[in-house]
């Protein structure tokens, strides 16, 4: 698979979260309450990590990650199909969870815990290296 060399960067820029994302002390939201008068007041919505809000932040700056329609969420499902996908269905799975986000807000968070989103993120570092294959080291 040829990349370009915008393209390995955009990868790279992504992949960089992999590490932060899995360390076993990283929280990805916090569910936060609020007192008014004498009620507790809990948001449905959950508040992201600001390291989080940087991942964000960098899909809706970059086209690669940005997919026409709706995205695709078939290979959130698909390990081995995800552990093999394309710069472009990459962009397709993080814009369908995007999307997913605005009208159901922790869309995130279960991609997050169901591990779907560390392998789109080690696919990425995958795809970012010159011959796109898995590391070793």
């Amino acid at each position: 698979m040829s990349l370009s060399v915008t393209q390995r960067i955009a990868l790279k820029n992504l992949a960089q979260f992999q590490p932060i994302f899995s360390a076993s002390d990283f929280q990805l939201y916090e569910v936060k309450s609020v007192v008014k008068g004498n009620r507790l007041i809990t948001s449905a919505a959950p508040y992201y990590h600001p390291e989080f809000a940087r991942f964000l932040d960098l899909l809706s700056r970059n086209r690669l990650f940005q997919a026409g329609g709706e995205g695709d969420s078939r290979l959130l499902d698909d390990e081995t199909a995800l552990s093999q996908a394309t710069p472009e269905e990459l962009g397709s799975v993080l814009a369908y969870l995007s999307r997913a986000e605005q009208y159901s807000p922790g869309s995130w968070v279960s991609a997050f815990h169901s591990g779907a989103l560390d392998r789109i993120l080690k696919r990425a570092a995958e795809l970012s290296t010159p011959t796109g294959e898995p590391s070793h080291g």
